[in-house]
């Protein structure tokens, strides 16, 4: 025997297991290629078995055969895409080759944050609140009244909690670096997170029983639009609350 004893055997694919890339799981240890098998999205993979990890390898396959005859009723970009058809969803911009395929149920938070602070959330079971970010100027009230605002973000990313044993909460990267508010590129991801922001929150409603027929749904995000606009006139105060959850109820029957 070695100084640093024998190697370790893989417990998915019985190969011996290196140093560099190992994971030691509750039960033993995965080798470095195995691990590449896994959904790069997946975390606290180490507090799993090595059964639930190949459980985990075969579903990625399986994901593969699904993302290739996926075919979505609603796109977002790269960022988002949703087949009410199938009620479910993905984010390619993610995971390019190989992108988890979520069910509608899994969908339990979502929110936009800018620079870390929380701009609107939702999720299952409770209304899109905040939206600061999709108002005009003087959307922004309250504590900072008065003061000179930022004319400068970092970062806008939509966060999502999900009800899925490997993925528990997954990231959507909208801007990363610093960018002017007003700009060219920074009202355009602001109009990409409307976007998420809606049909997330279609899905969502889906799950409430709020959408008695997803899968009469019209395609490609009419639906979404036309709440977008809705958000915009109550944004603007043409319309009461009351007036636009009502408008949006019909929209989603």
């Amino acid at each position: 025997m070695g100084l640093f004893g024998a190697k370790e055997s893989c417990a998915i694919c019985g190969g011996k297991v290196g140093g560099m890339g190992k994971l030691k799981t509750t039960d033993g240890f995965v080798c470095a290629e195995c691990m590449k098998k896994c959904s790069p999205l997946a975390s606290s993979l180490s507090l799993k078995s090595s059964r639930e990890i190949a459980q985990h390898i075969q579903y990625r396959a399986d994901n593969m055969t699904k993302y290739q005859s996926f075919v979505p009723t609603d796109i977002v970009g790269n960022y988002l895409k949703v087949d009410r058809n199938s009620r479910t969803w993905c984010c390619p911009e993610l995971d390019k080759k190989n992108p988890d395929i979520f069910p509608f149920d899994s969908l339990l938070e979502f929110e936009l944050l800018e620079d870390g602070t929380s701009i609107t959330k939702g999720g299952l079971g409770s209304a899109i609140v905040g939206g600061a970010a999709f108002g005009g100027v003087g959307a922004i009230v309250g504590s900072n009244l008065g003061k000179k605002q930022k004319e400068i973000v970092n970062s806008m990313a939509v966060s999502i909690v999900l009800r899925d044993s490997f993925t528990s909460r997954i990231t959507i990267p909208l801007i990363t670096a610093e960018t002017k508010k007003g700009g060219f590129i920074y009202n355009g991801m602001k109009d990409i997170a409307k976007q998420i922001i809606s049909l997330l929150a279609i899905i969502s409603d889906s799950c409430s029983g709020n959408d008695s027929s997803p899968s009469a749904a019209p395609s490609k995000s009419s639906i979404a639009d036309e709440i977008l606009k809705l958000k915009d006139l109550l944004d603007a105060g043409a319309i009461t609350p009351e007036e636009f959850a009502n408008a949006k109820s019909q929209l989603l029957k």
